[in-house]
């Protein structure tokens, strides 16, 4: 029939003699596909973890102790000054 589509070929890539490697394989020391790191410019290592300072720990302990009283604080006074405004405007269910 004329009418038919064209039937795609499927290609068999078992054969490829591409191979890319993977980052999950395990690579031992024997490889010599992995080139080595380059050399380091400064003969300091790289400090990645300092310990706490006193510093710290007071700048953290304000923000998660000292913050969320301070805004406790804004949202009831809020709360009173817009309860008042509604009680002078006169509006409906203020006591």
């Amino acid at each position: 029939m004329a009418s038919d589509p064209p039937r795609k070929r499927r290609t068999d890539l078992t054969e490829s003699s591409m191979t890319v490697p993977s980052d999950s394989e395990n690579y031992s020391s024997s490889n010599n596909e992995l080139s080595p790191s380059p050399p380091s410019s400064s003969s300091s290592p790289l400090i990645l973890y300092s310990p706490p300072t006193f510093w710290g720990l007071l700048r953290g302990a304000a923000i998660n102790l000292l913050l969320p009283f301070v805004n406790g604080l804004m949202l009831g006074f809020g709360e009173l000054l817009a309860h008042e405004a509604a009680f002078r405007l006169g509006w409906s269910g203020t006591k």
